[in-house]
């Protein structure tokens, strides 16, 4: 298995993330058609992240051109960055959980890329968030537009707006005389002053003035708060215009990206988008939700502490890779050796075989011989030693019967 991820590259392991994510948001997708929370650009999003996906995985399994195979699954994985939230939000996602996607996609890949690879990720990363920060792409309060809807343009009576949810409400019992905003600044309440005409329109049956002091004893509805308060003001058109130009002008916004705002806010006045607004109209301005460089500085520092954790874990497989592998070639070392051991017992053992082999044949020879041996018989054996030794035999025909020696 350890050899079969060995020699897997990164953009296969790197598809292999992006397939976890598309099974994902197919699932998403399922749950937002049967639940019927996809957004307008849901559709197209997903049409998108099909295509996408398919790339991806016709340039890992089809091209063979290492270089050309390489740049695109760069492209492939840094568009990922941006096209995997974003469909996840088309889809019907909020934008925590959006939020939280991203990063998650940011510490999968780098788990799965290379060092340099997972630095160019974390750069996309961070670049994507800048985008949606400063661009207020999901907007910083998501409730923000949802409040501008409740704004009734006829009992508009102060400069800041604190959106509530009516239907959670808790009670709340005075025990020493104070005014509306005092009791708003009150941590058991809201903590924020800003949410007094809150107050007042919850209890507006029992309040007698939007600016006395209340008796200690007064029990208070308290509607739970909904967003962060903003400021509103009014405007008159001085010409005939569009919205986009009306939000464009150096009195209002000065940028028309942002004309959505005033039409949430006046849809009593502009029933539809496409048509003018008549010089001289009111138009109701809302405050935009202030971009703080503190909050983009912590998204930020998260996505750069899923970096280093993605990092650390690529370090951390890494060197149990490297352990498992000096382990098995160890335990392999001390395999071969033992082996060698036996091959070269098993070759002085057939040595020894070879020899006794010999050895036994001439055995074997040296007793047939000795079995086939036969000793030769008496009547032969005269005319043999006469034939060695002439020259005895003529010495004892020569010599007389009785020799003087005899005699003597």
């Amino acid at each position: 298995m350890f050899k079969l991820l060995q020699n897997l590259d990164w953009v296969i392991t790197t598809w292999i993330g992006q397939f976890l994510f598309f099974v994902f948001i197919s699932f998403k997708l399922i749950a937002g058609v049967s639940g019927e929370v996809l957004r307008p650009g849901g559709w197209i999003f997903m049409t998108i992240y099909v295509l996408f996906f398919a790339l991806v995985s016709i340039n890992c399994f089809c091209f063979n051109i290492i270089r050309i195979r390489e740049v695109f699954g760069v492209i492939a994985v840094c568009s990922g960055v941006f096209v995997v939230p974003m469909t996840y939000y088309e889809l019907g996602g909020n934008v925590e959980v959006t939020s939280a996607v991203s990063l998650v996609y940011v510490l999968v890949e780098i788990c799965m890329s290379p060092l340099l690879m997972g630095m160019v990720i974390l750069v996309f990363a961070l670049g994507y968030s800048a985008f949606i920060h400063y661009n207020n792409f999901f907007e910083q309060f998501p409730v923000f537009r949802e409040s501008l809807n409740q704004i009734n343009p006829e009992k508009v009576s102060q400069e800041i707006l604190a959106p509530v949810d009516e239907s959670k409400i808790k009670y709340f019992t005075l025990k020493t005389p104070a005014t509306l905003q005092e009791v708003s600044s009150y941590d058991a309440v809201y903590g924020n002053k800003d949410y007094w005409f809150a107050l007042y329109e919850a209890n507006r049956k029992i309040l007698k003035s939007m600016t006395g002091e209340l008796p200690t004893g007064t029990k208070l509805i308290v509607p739970a708060a909904h967003g962060q308060p903003f400021r509103i003001r009014t405007y008159t058109v001085p010409h005939e215009a569009t919205l986009p130009d009306i939000s464009a002008l150096p009195d209002v916004y000065g940028k028309a990206k942002y004309w959505r705002y005033l039409f949430e806010a006046n849809k009593s006045k502009v029933i539809d988008t496409n048509l003018t607004v008549m010089g001289g109209s009111q138009l109701i301005v809302p405050e935009l939700p202030q971009i703080t460089h503190s909050r983009f500085l912590v998204i930020s520092l998260i996505y750069i502490a899923a970096a280093l954790v993605g990092l650390c874990w690529r370090i951390l497989m890494q060197e149990l890779y490297r352990l498992l592998s000096i382990a098995l070639s160890s335990s392999t070392g001390q395999t071969t050796h033992k082996l060698a051991e036996t091959e070269e017992m098993v070759a002085q053992l057939s040595e020894d075989v070879k020899r006794m082999k010999k050895e036994l044949a001439l055995h074997i020879v040296e007793i047939e011989q000795i079995i086939n041996y036969h000793p030769p018989e008496a009547n032969a054996e005269q005319p043999a030693d006469s034939a060695e030794c002439p020259d005895n035999k003529a010495a004892d025909q020569a010599a007389p019967p009785n020799s003087s020696e005899e005699t003597i």
